[in-house]
């Protein structure tokens, strides 16, 4: 297996019980005055992020690309700033103290997975050291068939892996529109597949949606806007401190703290 500058491998797996959530005070205010809640799997990928390592290791700038559809462009959110990607800049900036993190938007509402490919150059063209990819939710609303979502989920995947890229999968947000498809729940059983044929980390975005809602009792319209599909600044904004936290597990995996889990987010 390939490793890179600092002799890392490129794609290396790690034991989750060897993870512990960093306890790392990001003192940025949420919305609507509701603490940001998780349980430790939550933060984490379940695999290394070596080319953002080494640049952080290293002090160099890091750019990071979001790509995806509406709930990546920040549909729902009170404007572009609150969407998870510029949450997501502030809260990686704080947690490594370096204004030198870009976190790039490209999310365009509507689209599946093969719009996503089409477009793959405009992502690319950024030298990006970590894409998040947002999977095809798009597909699942349609009721189309999965088998082309997989598909172009995978030659996008393979297409960055290609370049060096590092790159983290995120699922479909829990939320009814999506739930109630029939093929939601095979979706997520695809993308979790994806990540581990790639050997990339996926953050489970539906589960932490799902535990807000089913353990920590948050009503449907406390995280969702009124569609009852698009995430609301809260959710975006619980979602990019949770990410920054997958990430900082996922750049440095071994760093132990004298506590299981990181203290309520305020």
């Amino acid at each position: 297996m390939p490793e890179n500058l600092n002799g890392r491998p490129e794609a290396k797996t790690f034991v989750p019980h060897e993870v512990i959530v960093p306890r790392i005070q990001l003192t940025a205010s949420l919305p609507d005055n509701i603490t940001c809640n998780v349980l430790p799997q939550h933060t984490r990928l379940g695999y290394t992020l070596p080319r953002l390592a080494r640049k952080l290791d290293a002090g160099l700038p890091v750019v990071i690309v979001a790509v995806g559809s509406s709930s990546t462009e920040g549909v729902g959110a009170s404007s572009v700033f609150s969407s998870y990607p510029a949450r997501l800049q502030g809260e990686l900036r704080r947690m490594f103290q370096s204004d030198a993190i870009t976190v790039i938007n490209h999310g365009v509402g509507g689209e599946k997975a093969s719009d996503m490919l089409a477009r793959l150059s405009r992502v690319t063209d950024e030298n990006p050291d970590l894409v998040i990819f947002q999977g095809d939710v798009n597909s699942v609303l349609a009721n189309a068939p999965l088998e082309p979502a997989r598909d172009a989920m995978d030659r996008v995947i393979t297409t960055l892996r290609a370049q060096n890229i590092d790159v983290v999968l995120m699922d479909a947000q829990f939320a009814p529109r999506v739930n109630d498809m029939p093929d939601a729940a095979r979706m997520q059983g695809v993308m979790a597949q994806l990540g581990q044929a790639h050997r990339i980390g996926l953050f489970q975005r539906h589960d932490l949606m799902r535990h807000w809602h089913e353990k920590e009792g948050l009503r449907y319209e406390q995280f969702l806007s009124p569609d009852n599909l698009h995430m609301k600044d809260w959710s975006y904004a619980c979602t990019a401190r949770v990410l920054a936290h997958a990430i900082g597990n996922a750049v440095y995996p071994r760093i132990m703290y004298s506590k299981p889990v990181f203290p309520p987010f305020a």
